[in-house]
């Protein structure tokens, strides 16, 4: 403890305080017996020498003298026990508690790593822990001196113009942190220094403290894990995908950047919760969607869904979402996590190759009755052939010939539907549909005429169209020939062509009629557009129009959708995105393996032939 003694400052301990204490009363005590021995010796005396008439006054006075001496001793006594004796206690537990303080504090202080100094307004150092001691030995050889300019002193490996700037900065009044970079033995080090004023009782700044702490393990593990972060990164971008955490009770959601990516969204303007993410799902995938978030949530199935995302473009994405709940118990869900991957492309692939593999099927059905009927038949025109009946050889010869005559054009609509989509992109011109329409009008005029059929059109919202002017004249023509073909019998047809714009960025083109219509069952509408896929027996023709139509559009990368209605007419629309460019790689591709197949029967056929 530190007292001002006679306007200096001393440090003392409680045993001193208390040896002081007893030393006073003790004397005080000594003094109020030697007074009191001395007034009785001497009252007895002028007693026993009658120096004193009244001897009755004088041995009431000695009596009176030693109750008063009794009286002191006993209030000195008092105040010893209940009033300078607490009041020690107090100070001695005061005092110890102060000690333990000082204990702990320095105890901290002397088991830690970090070095702790202290420096005056003038630089001079005025404390430091063991540490700090070492480190000084460690780098000068000498231990540092309390009192000494600490700016002389290379304490931190930091130049002295950089030193002096931290230390005057924390003797404005302001603490701060800031981060050093060392090079020794070959290795970087990094530290943080802590900068913090030192005040007086009357808040005056008298100098600073500063902690130093090594955090090179700190900036080392830092670096890692942001090494691991951006690897992780990198194989989410090649992957294209992202993971997901989901807070049920705060219905928030975390995204990876990855996710942000896949979905088209801004981060900052996005609000990730349940709602949030369910609006960017497609409205006919929503309802599958939270029925195997619910199925997770309450019987801990597995999430584990395909849907499709609808960009603020506009576009579709397909993506394959799967994620797992987390329980506090049982029955109480509290989060989920999982991952997101954009499989749009996977599920183009297979949407292609579906398209690819029914197109197959289409040509094997096509193969196995259109080819193998007329091989038949040539089989058995031979087999009734007789050397020397010339009639009747005459005949079978010209069947056979007929035979051969209806092989070789189905050989060639085969080749023909795929010379139509083996195309190349540099193909591709600005079509003026309006001049495809006189054209139209000009190769129907008879047909036009003798079904007095009327033709109106409005081509101003989109009067030109990318691609192959040939395909468009051929498209326009057989669909204006199959709403003259199809026509009420009631009425003349009238043919209403439209072009405009539409929501993908492109065009389409709408061709309706007011002829017979159709019930368009599921089965009509998938061979509508088939090869030979002739509705009715009752028209002329050999199914080959819509079939060619629809694989010339599908190769300007468009698609062709058909509605109809008994008695009201039908309409099919056209429809072509922003750019004809995609996909055309891999309608190539599939042409290429289709026209390899009808190579193949062709030789079949000719080996048959001969």
């Amino acid at each position: 403890m530190i007292i001002k003694i006679f306007g200096r400052q001393k440090q003392v301990t409680f045993p001193g305080i208390r040896k002081a204490m007893l030393f006073c009363f003790f004397l005080a005590g000594l003094f109020a017996i030697f007074l009191g021995t001395g007034l009785v010796l001497f009252l007895s005396q002028a007693e026993n020498e009658s120096i004193i008439e009244n001897r009755q006054g004088v041995a009431n006075l000695k009596y009176l003298v030693l109750l008063s001496i009794s009286c002191f001793v006993a209030m000195l006594f008092a105040l010893y026990k209940f009033l300078v004796k607490p009041a020690v206690e107090t100070v001695r537990t005061n005092a110890e508690e102060q000690n333990r303080q000082i204990q702990r504090s320095t105890s901290i202080l002397e088991n830690t790593t970090d070095l702790i100094w202290a420096v005056d307004r003038d630089f001079k150092l005025l404390a430091c822990n063991s540490s700090f001691i070492e480190m000084v030995i460690a780098d000068t050889g000498t231990p540092p001196t309390l009192g000494e300019n600490i700016l002389e002193k290379s304490y931190s490996n930091i130049s002295f113009s950089i030193r002096k700037k931290l230390y005057e900065k924390a003797l404005t009044g302001e603490s701060f942190e800031t981060e050093i970079k060392t090079d020794d033995d070959g290795r970087t080090h990094y530290f943080e220094l802590s900068f913090h004023p030192l005040y007086d009782q009357n808040k005056a700044i008298t100098g600073c403290s500063v902690f130093r702490t090594n955090i090179t393990q700190r900036v080392e593990m830092y670096r890692k894990l942001q090494k691991e972060e951006d690897s992780l990164k990198e194989a989410q971008e090649i992957a294209n995908l992202g993971h997901w955490n989901w807070d049920i009770v705060k219905d928030e959601i975390q995204l990876s950047d990855q996710l942000y990516k896949v979905f088209g969204l801004d981060p900052q303007t996005f609000e990730a919760n349940y709602e949030g993410l369910r609006d960017i799902i497609h409205p006919e995938d929503q309802e599958a969607f939270g029925s195997s978030i619910e199925n997770c949530l309450t019987k801990g199935n597995p999430h584990d869904i395909m849907h499709r995302i609808v960009m603020p473009s506009g576009g579709i994405r397909h993506v394959h979402q799967k994620g797992k709940a987390y329980y506090i118990d049982s029955d109480t869900p509290v989060r989920m996590a999982g991952t997101i991957q954009d499989v749009t492309q996977l599920e183009e692939a297979r949407l292609q190759n579906n398209m690819q593999y029914n197109e197959l099927q289409n040509f094997v059905y096509i193969i196995s009755h259109n080819v193998r009927a007329p091989i038949a038949t040539l089989q058995s025109l031979v087999g009734i052939m007789e050397p020397g009946n010339e009639a009747l050889n005459a005949e079978v010869i010209q069947s056979i010939e007929t035979t051969v005559e209806t092989l070789d054009q189905t050989i060639k609509d085969l080749n023909h539907s795929l010379s139509l989509k083996n195309i190349q992109e540099n193909s591709f011109e600005e079509v003026d549909l309006r001049k495809v329409l006189r054209d139209i009008e000009r190769l129907l005029a008879l047909d036009l005429n003798s079904s007095k059929a009327t033709i109106e059109y409005n081509l101003s919202g989109a009067p030109k169209a990318l691609g192959i002017k040939s395909y468009f004249t051929n498209i326009l023509f057989n669909l204006v020939m199959n709403s003259i073909k199809y026509q009420a019998e009631d009425r003349p047809p009238h043919i209403k062509i439209t072009s405009q714009p539409n929501l993908l960025g492109g065009m389409e083109i709408i061709v309706a009629d007011n002829g017979k219509g159709m019930n368009l069952t599921t089965e009509r509408r998938k061979r509508i557009f088939d090869m030979y896929g002739k509705l009715s027996g009752a028209c002329e023709g050999s199914g080959m129009g819509l079939y060619l139509a629809k694989t010339q559009v599908e190769a300007m990368n468009g698609t062709f959708q058909v509605e109809s209605e008994p008695n009201i007419g039908t309409t099919f629309k056209v429809v072509f995105p922003s750019t004809l460019k995609t996909s055309l790689k891999r309608k190539n591709g599939k042409a290429s393996e289709i026209k390899s197949t009808i190579r193949t029967v062709s030789s079949y056929v000719e080996d048959q032939n001969d």
